[in-house]
């Protein structure tokens, strides 16, 4: 085979080598780009789900009061009001709705925003309408709590 012959093979083997990996190429951007679109929404649909999860926007249809309890597991003042939330509960479960919302979790981001809550441990009382009675940052002595579960309850 003359040298001009084997130049054009392989010109030729190179053109078709580059069409095939242009059209892999192609076929790979698009299912990537297929891919992440249906990740995205995924993630959407379960983001709203997660947003439902937490929407206190409840409220309109419960009609119930509420204590919701801001806190993390690494204080010691947000160990101490978590140990009073778990035993003024079954006192009050019947009347008062009780939401144990760690900062740590991203799920509760939208009420920490709602409610204010720059530190912690915050309680936020509610009445059954969802209006914040009231709210207190840091340790609320157990008959204060109670005080407050009394109000909202009889409301």
């Amino acid at each position: 085979m003359s040298q001009l012959k084997q130049q054009n093979y392989k010109i030729s083997f190179i053109i078709i080598i580059r069409r095939v990996v242009g059209y892999l190429n192609r076929k790979i951007v698009f299912i990537t780009a297929v891919i992440v679109f249906v990740l995205l929404i995924t993630y959407k649909e379960w983001d709203g789900i997660k947003e439902k999860a937490t929407d206190l926007e409840i409220f309109d249809q419960i009609k119930k009061p509420a204590w919701l309890l801001f806190h993390s597991n690494g204080c010691q003042a947000c160990v101490e009001m978590k140990a009073l939330y778990d035993d003024v509960q079954p006192d009050y479960q019947n009347e008062v709705h009780f939401y144990d919302l760690l900062i740590e979790d991203s799920a509760n981001d939208k009420l920490i925003e709602k409610y204010n809550v720059y530190l912690i441990p915050t309680s936020v009382f509610l009445d059954k309408n969802g209006e914040v009675t009231y709210s207190q940052v840091g340790s609320i002595p157990e008959d204060m709590v109670r005080e407050k579960l009394e109000e909202i309850g009889r409301n």
